[in-house]
């Protein structure tokens, strides 16, 4: 991993652990980077990210993170394009049938890195 991509991955994950602290797992989240959400939908999704619960386990999954995020950049795209994460609010109403209640998804914190050309 180059140094450019290696500062946009530790941006990104910056980025989510910010999230992680700042909205937490009962709300969905969308974000302005379109790998973001995509890498973390592959990792098992928003509250599983937000479950972790000792700091050893989110430094792994940061290097996971960022690992991911970095291939993504170097391939150009990250597959099928997310939206949002569902957050357990979302999840549980849907769950019951309650999806017109579904709150809108907060944004994740910070800005968007420009795309690579």
């Amino acid at each position: 991993m180059d140094d450019g991509t290696q500062d946009l991955a530790e941006r990104a994950w910056s980025r989510v652990t910010r999230g992680i602290a700042q909205v937490g797992p009962w709300q969905s989240i969308r974000c302005d980077d379109p790998l973001i959400l995509p890498v973390i939908r592959d990792m098992g999704g928003w509250i599983k990210l937000c479950a972790m619960e000792s700091e050893r386990d989110l430094s792994f999954a940061g290097k996971e993170f960022m690992r991911r995020y970095a291939a993504y950049v170097g391939r150009g795209r990250a597959g099928e394009p997310v939206d949002k994460l569902a957050g357990i609010a979302e999840r549980d109403l849907i769950a019951s049938g309650y999806s017109e209640n579904v709150p809108d998804p907060i944004p994740l914190p910070g800005q968007a890195d420009p795309p690579l050309h």
